[in-house]
């Protein structure tokens, strides 16, 4: 049965149909009692009690697409997609001190060599649009570090001196904090030392 409304148009169908709608360049298929496919290379609002996968479109859909958001909570662990502000940038969650989002870069800066003094580190998050680790932030990603994306990326040998990583907190003025990620510890680290960086945004 349909009913319209000026240019709108509602359609309603027994329990029995499996439905495809074309309209422009978006195609929906409706599955009696199991759910909805749409294939669009436009946006998509979903209200469902359900969960939602997102898929890039292809040319066997509706051309070459990309997905711009995800819809929904990320998890920690979780990499932004092409299209986001941070793409490519794994999700982190809220910072346990000011609860704001951020994001850690995919895997460890490497300069010259594999490690950086503190003034250095700050220099080189800097370069890339990216800041060195709060205190807070570098704990997150270390008791989170086997989840998704984060799993395998970080120095968990305890060495001295790739083992620990710069956070941004100073300590008086030639020291500031850093955290060693084969056990969590935190300590007051000497500027001159050389430790690894792990960026966020």
């Amino acid at each position: 049965m349909a009913s319209s409304n000026g240019k709108r148009q509602e359609i309603t169908l027994g329990d029995d149909f499996d439905a495809v709608v074309h309209y422009g360049g978006t195609t929906i298929r409706l599955h009696p009692g199991a759910g909805v496919d749409v294939y669009t290379a436009g946006d998509v609002d979903a209200y469902t009690n359900g969960a939602v996968r997102l898929h890039p479109a292809n040319d066997a859909t509706v051309g070459k697409g990309v997905i711009t958001e995800i819809i929904g909570d990320p998890e920690i662990g979780d990499v932004m997609p092409a299209g986001h502000k941070h793409a490519g940038w794994i999700y982190m969650g809220p910072d346990g001190e000011t609860g704001e989002v951020f994001y850690a870069a995919p895997k460890d800066e490497s300069g010259m060599s594999c490690t950086f003094t503190f003034n250095q580190a700050t220099r080189r998050a800097e370069s890339i649009g990216a800041k060195v680790p709060s205190q807070s932030q570098l704990d997150k990603m270390y008791r989170n570090k086997d989840k998704g994306a984060l799993k395998d990326t970080f120095n968990v040998t305890g060495s001295n001196s790739a083992g620990w990583y710069w956070s941004s907190r100073d300590y008086f003025n030639y020291d500031a904090w850093a955290q060693r990620f084969s056990d969590g510890f935190q300590s007051n680290y000497f500027k001159l030392n050389d430790s690894s960086l792990r960026c966020v945004r």
